[in-house]
């Protein structure tokens, strides 16, 4: 205040300004509130069901209903952290109790890099108890796995290491499932390490030609006459998976000098011959080199026409090298996406067909949120005859139509409107199934978690563009 500015003045010009930008603050703060209460609203009812024994008894696939448990205790660790953790702990299954504080554990990466770690830890000591497949996975270790790279340098190598140990010490079946996901993490996090996973780990495991290829492909860049002649010596030795180590070797050799590369698999043992040339022809295929293939592709042939045995799988796959010599290598096929036209075809002539195609898609664009809105009225007034005869599903599609209609509506208006969608399923575990997956779609966990076998059934991203 100066002698020229009246008290009342300075307070007018001053103080009043700032009360009122406080009173913003707190009206912000409490609409943020109220907002995170809604949407966690949405994760609180799922655990109500996945707690009420009584409706649990209900469950139809009781055998997953752990994946619903370890979901939950993830998205509900930053409301209730002592609880979320105590959840994850206490669910039978290690498989999935490993996959909960795994999940936990990346949510605090960032936040709390230290108790990451140790979460992690305990992640990797309870995977260590898993004993039986949990449908196509001998173990959670390759999924912990991939937290890795998301760590600081010096962290990330750390925990890398002890991985390395756990899985070195893991039966046949989980350590080439796991493996995996290492080669990967030590490219990416030790690259030093990745020649010595290679030749002590990896060759000496079974299940794991895609960790062999990988770890190839990236020794091949870094030094590749090291690696040509690394694989050599292991083929001449007869060393465990010598033989598919090599013909990895030569197909990335074959991009450099096709003629050496077509010379060393011919010079192979008869047993061998035949698919390392199918594995030499394919890449050069691939990468457009049609002409440096076709000499390959006519040894191929002749080894057909000699009806050796010993070459039953040049034979079994000379037609897919033939048909790639005439069109190309197929590439693989795009997922499903249902596009904003394919939406307005729907909302000209609604059908159930329409709206089942669009919601089993893997991806739902809409052109807007008013188009959006129109979908999701549309679809409820169809939900309930949205079925087809003789179509044998896990649960009634009506009941999965109302889950993706909530998905969309919790995105598009919010949380409120997902669970009233969500009211009218039947099944109890479909309901916070659908529950959790609404909330997930408007706050995703991190990005590996997301793709973690914690989902009984897929549900579609959806993307509305924001208004301009």
């Amino acid at each position: 205040m100066t002698m020229r500015e009246p008290g009342w003045v300075w307070r007018r010009r001053h103080v009043l300004p700032a009360l009122m930008a406080a009173g913003s603050l707190a009206a912000s703060a409490c609409g943020w509130a109220a907002e995170r209460e809604g949407w966690d609203a949405l994760v609180e009812e799922a655990h109500k069901l996945l707690t009420d024994q009584s409706v649990r008894a209900k469950f139809r696939r009781r055998h997953r209903v752990e994946a619903l448990d370890a979901t939950c205790a993830i998205l509900r660790y930053a409301r209730s952290p002592e609880d979320s953790l105590r959840e994850a702990r206490a669910l039978s299954e290690p498989f999935f109790a490993s996959l909960a504080l795994g999940g936990i554990a990346a949510l605090t990466i960032k936040s709390a890099p230290e108790t990451s770690e140790k979460l992690l830890e305990e992640a990797q000591q309870v995977a260590r108890k898993i004993n039986r497949w949990i449908e196509a996975d001998a173990t959670s270790l390759g999924y912990l796995i991939q937290l890795i790279r998301h760590y600081e340098p010096e962290r990330a190598r750390r925990i890398l290491a002890s991985f390395r140990k756990t899985v070195d010490s893991r039966s046949e079946c989980s350590r080439g499932q796991a493996i995996h996901q290492l080669a990967l993490a030590t490219i990416e996090v030790n690259p030093g390490a990745a020649k010595g996973l290679l030749v002590d780990s990896a060759l000496k495991s079974g299940d794991n030609l895609r960790s062999i290829e990988v770890l190839v492909q990236f020794l091949m860049k870094q030094s590749p006459d090291d690696t040509l002649k690394l694989a050599q010596e292991h083929y001449d030795a007869k060393r465990p998976t010598c033989a598919d180590f090599l013909r990895l070797v030569l197909a990335e050799h074959a991009l450099r000098d096709p003629k050496d590369a077509f010379e060393r698999a011919r010079k192979m043992r008869p047993e061998n011959r035949g698919v390392a040339c199918y594995s030499i022809t394919m890449a050069l295929l691939a990468a457009g080199k049609k002409e440096q293939a076709k000499p390959i592709a006519d040894f191929l042939d002749a080894l057909e026409e000699s009806r050796d045995s010993e070459n039953w799988f040049a034979q079994d796959r000379l037609r897919q090298v033939r048909e790639a010599m005439q069109k190309g290598v197929e590439e693989k096929p795009l997922p499903i996406i249902a596009m904003p036209e394919h939406i307005q075809a729907f909302l000209g002539a609604p059908d159930i067909r329409g709206l089942a195609g669009i919601l089993d898609s893997a991806e739902i664009r809409f052109h807007d949120s008013k188009q959006a809105k129109a979908f999701i009225a549309a679809a409820l007034a169809l939900a309930p005859e949205c079925s087809f005869a003789g179509e044998k599903l896990l649960y009634p599609r009506p009941s999965m139509t109302l889950g993706g209609i909530a998905v969309i509506a919790a995105v598009v208006q919010g949380p409120a409107d997902a669970v009233k969608c969500v009211e009218g399923i039947g099944e109890p575990e479909l309901r916070a199934f659908y529950l959790m997956a609404a909330y997930e779609a408007a706050h995703p966990l991190p990005e590996p978690v997301r793709d973690w076998p914690l989902r009984f059934l897929a549900v579609p991203a959806i993307h509305v563009p924001a208004p301009k």
